[in-house]
């Protein structure tokens, strides 16, 4: 079975969905989709992060959301403390091609290509 891989594995430190947006890879029958959201947010504050961009475009110098480590999967472990929540609700979806429908969800990128390889 061939694999088209559309978003590589940006390194093995950096298996957490966090990472990865869209189309990740595909089968003729099978595809692997990063979905859902990111949210890290000061506490006592009206600012937030995606992960990458503050919301609040005119506030960002008072706002250093950005600039917290998120180098790897084991900083982002250590985002939420007593000045941030980390609202991480983000999977992978593997979704049957044919049906639209979604067959699997994983957490990892590694465990989402396994299950897309097994996908018959």
């Amino acid at each position: 079975m061939n694999i088209k891989i559309h978003f590589n594995k940006i390194s093995p430190k950096h298996n957490d969905s966090f990472w990865y947006d869209g189309l990740i890879a595909e089968t003729n029958n099978f595809k692997v989709v990063a979905m859902g959201d990111i949210d890290i947010r000061k506490k006592n504050s009206d600012f937030s992060c995606n992960g990458f961009k503050t919301y609040d475009e005119d506030n960002q110098k008072d706002c250093d959301l950005c600039n917290i480590d998120k180098s790897n999967d084991e900083t982002l472990s250590k985002l939420e403390s007593n000045s941030y929540i980390w609202e991480n609700n983000n999977w992978f979806e593997i979704i049957d091609k044919k049906t639209g429908e979604e067959v699997g969800i994983e957490h990892g990128y590694n465990e989402a290509i396994k299950i897309l390889k097994e996908a018959k």
